[in-house]
């Protein structure tokens, strides 16, 4: 199809580091004209905007410079990191498709999903492992034409085809659901306390910049819930730099 041969061979055109350096400033963008280009251009142009951009989803590149404060941290480091990443996919696959499983095998799989699942697993004292991970499906699969990975908008191809024998189609086709927790709630709620004298207590959350912060829990409390993920995060770093804190002590 037209838009597959786009995304394949239009970012070629552009040096990694400008295409991260666009990446980041459309993730950034919150304007309705904004989102329908970076829709635009994640659909017909470089699908791979998505696995560049995964983790600035939660904080951007400005906020974070920000929270580490004035002269803090380093501003080549993020811009560095993700060009070297899609060098590296680059460099593995021609196709956005392949591109972008190769970025989720290295990023998204061993940091995100697969800690979420041991963690939880083991806290119920089960060994759990993904079958479909298994390096001989991994080898098998990845060596498969890329149109028998996507078709049609259809991802999973094989697998949903596969599916589709013993399940209804209603099942198979499905939209994809996520497990997510109702952290506002919990954040307004039960962890309200906690919260708060975790993140205004200067010594646990050194050395993040405290006026982001409390900038933060601000806007928040203000009713602001797009603000709940970051929170969260901080509040987990709080959680950890308490007890290293006062276990070094």
């Amino acid at each position: 199809p037209a838009k597959l041969w786009t995304a394949r061979h239009l970012p070629d055109l552009f040096p990694a580091s400008q295409l991260t350096g666009v990446a980041t400033r459309l993730a950034a963008v919150k304007s309705i004209p904004g989102r329908a280009l970076r829709k635009l251009v994640t659909e017909y142009g470089w699908p791979e905007l998505r696995s560049v951009n995964m983790y600035a989803g939660c904080w951007d590149d400005a906020i974070r410079g920000r929270l580490l404060g004035p002269g803090g941290g380093d501003p080549k480091l993020l811009p560095h990191w993700r060009t070297d990443w899609l060098r590296g996919a680059r460099a593995f696959a021609d196709n956005p498709v392949d591109r972008m499983l190769w970025y989720d095998n290295r990023t998204y799989l061993p940091g995100d999903l697969l800690v979420k699942m041991d963690i939880a697993s083991m806290h119920c004292g089960l060994e759990t492992r993904s079958p479909l991970l298994d390096h001989e499906v991994i080898e098998y699969y990845a060596a498969l034409p890329v149109e028998l990975k996507v078709r049609d908008r259809v991802g999973k191809y094989l697998l949903k085809r596969l599916a589709g024998r013993y399940f209804p189609q209603e099942f198979v086709h499905r939209r994809k659901m996520g497990f997510g927790i109702p952290l506002a709630g919990w954040l307004r709620g039960p962890l309200h306390g906690m919260m708060r004298e975790t993140l205004l207590d200067q010594q646990v959350m050194d050395p993040l910049y405290m006026p982001v912060i409390k900038e933060t829990l601000a806007a928040f409390e203000a009713g602001d819930d797009t603000q709940r993920s970051r929170l969260w995060a901080l509040l987990m770093y709080g959680v950890w730099r308490r007890w290293y804190v006062e276990l070094a002590a």
